[in-house]
């Protein structure tokens, strides 16, 4: 009986290798899902004293085996016994394998899989685990070109094409990422950035979520080990070549993000045929949703006299200017775009930004240049959440200035080991107080025109600074859901010339809304 079988009576019934690779008593089958995903169908318990060998990846089955039933998982969800972490073997224990709520993300938004090791290190395993785990994920590698004459039968490598097969892989990346495709996995060795970016260009240019993966193989930079395990008898002096070359890869900054845009699977469960539903699936209707709110606290605030008078004043409106003419000087940086339209190329040319997904940055990196920015990315908390973590944040309030409209983030304490961003930064002349970690967590809706999206974190500690100071005379406007807070600040640029001092509106939400985002980098 071969790897990947099992006795069931008299019949052999093929078990996915990964369930017997580290399996000690249970290993599993399972019912596929329409989601894509799959539950538990069976449990197939082994009868034997006998628990595979894990010297070889994958082992061969050992012992028999018997088939017991049980109940089905809730088909609208990604099983949560899928790939459970105590029948991993600790090698391809991986939370995008394991996690059932990063399932649904993963299957119903988009993610880049980028694997990265030397032949050898368990990378094409991995793709076959993660294709066992996400039947409508896409594996694309340069090997597969070396299989095309002989129809997936026979490796027929050729120096002389490598280029081609590079070429080849590039395509089928670039047509499953135009689809939507999730998760899509790059299986090459993409030991340097420049093997890599190809890919991180395409996930940056159709919104895909990136996670870096090194296989967990103690022999992942064992030369010899290698030269030994690889497939395609790639010889020792080309792996030296590649353990010695290979190195880390920094992103422009690391952060929190919230859902972006859907899978081409979410899509078409989202829109049946012959139907007008146009509704964003989850969970990037949570985006939508929150993006929604926001504008809508935003008119609110707007709405009154006094601050739309001010903010008129500041920003070169006449007094009587209405809400919605305001709200047109500030320029949306988020998709799903907040309140107007997106930006174009006309309004890029007048020096604002591409707009991103909702996001707070935790550290910019600038590709490894920031000072400790290395550091960080080698903590072991960083390192262990861009494999994929889930975190909730907590929306405090939205501000307004002549500059910015933003959200006012807070981090749990359990957050804080992710954050290194800039909370003691000087935004005046007087002096300051050591402040409070995480307290410049925010994230940048809109800007005016001509300001830098830094900015938008320097309102921020603005803010922080004069609720520490206890700053007199602070107008304070009632909110069915809050309150607004009229902090007048003197020494801070407006884009017009004034004399007046300027004003922060800072609309602080009684109950804090809560909002779940996954850690990661922006390549």
């Amino acid at each position: 009986m071969g790897a990947g079988c099992c006795k069931v009576g008299g019949d052999v019934v093929k078990v996915c290798p990964l369930q017997l690779w580290g399996v000690q008593k249970i290993s599993r089958r399972f019912h596929r899902l329409p989601d894509g995903c799959f539950t538990n169908l069976v449990d197939i318990y082994d009868k034997s004293a006998a628990a595979p060998s894990v010297d070889e990846v994958p082992p061969a089955a050992i012992g028999d085996y018997f088939v017991v039933p049980t109940q089905h998982s809730n088909s609208n969800q990604v099983a949560s016994s899928y790939f459970p972490p105590n029948l991993l073997h600790e090698y391809v224990n991986f939370p995008f394998l394991t996690d059932e709520e990063l399932g649904q993300w993963i299957v119903r938004s988009r993610f880049m899989i980028v694997l990265r090791g030397p032949p050898g290190s368990g990378k094409s395993y991995l793709a076959t685990c993660i294709k066992t785990r996400y039947p409508n994920a896409e594996i694309c590698s340069a090997d597969q070109y070396w299989y095309r004459e002989s129809g997936g039968l026979e490796y027929r490598y050729d120096p002389l094409q490598l280029d081609d097969a590079h070429s080849f892989c590039n395509q089928n990346a670039r047509d499953c990422a135009t689809r939507g495709v999730s998760p899509l996995v790059i299986d090459n060795t993409n030991i340097r950035l420049w093997e890599c970016r190809y890919y991180l260009d395409l996930a940056r240019k159709f919104d895909y979520n990136v996670i870096l993966v090194t296989p967990k193989t103690p022999w992942r930079f064992d030369v010899n080990a290698l030269t030994s395990r690889n497939q395609h008898n790639v010889p020792l002096s080309i792996i030296e070549s590649k353990v010695r070359q290979f190195e880390p890869i920094y992103p422009l900054y690391y952060g929190w993000f919230w859902a972006g845009q859907p899978s081409c699977q979410a899509e078409e469960q989202t829109l049946p045929s012959g139907t007008d539903n146009k509704m964003a699936p989850f969970p990037l209707s949570e985006t939508e949703a929150m993006i929604a709110s926001s504008f809508r606290s935003f008119l609110a605030l707007l709405n009154l006299p006094t601050v739309r008078q001010q903010l008129a004043k500041m920003c070169g409106f006449s007094p009587d200017v209405e809400a919605a003419e305001l709200a047109t000087f500030w320029t949306s940086m988020v998709n799903p775009p907040f309140g107007g339209p997106a930006v174009t190329a006309e309004t890029r040319s007048q020096g604002f930004p591409k707009p991103s997904r909702p996001h707070v940055t935790s550290m910019f990196c600038a590709a490894g240049k920031s000072p400790g920015s290395k550091e960080y990315a080698e903590s072991k908390a960083v390192a262990e959440a861009l494999l994929g973590a889930l975190h909730t944040v907590f929306i405090s309030g939205l501000f307004v200035s002549s500059r910015v409209v933003g959200l006012r983030i807070h981090l749990d304490e359990n957050l804080l080991n992710l954050w290194k961003g800039e909370d003691n930064a000087v935004v005046s002349e007087a002096p300051q107080s050591t402040r409070p970690a995480g307290c410049r967590a925010h994230v940048t809706l809109a800007l005016a025109a001509g300001v830098s999206p830094v900015e938008t974190g320097v309102e921020v500690l603005r803010i922080v600074d004069a609720e520490t100071d206890g700053t007199q005379n602070t107008t304070v406007i009632p909110m069915p859901d809050g309150s607004v807070h009229d902090f007048v600040l003197l020494g801070t640029r407006a884009p017009s010339p004034s004399s007046s001092p300027d004003h922060i509106y800072y609309y602080k939400f009684s109950v804090p809304r809560t909002c779940r985002v996954l850690f990661g980098a922006y390549y």
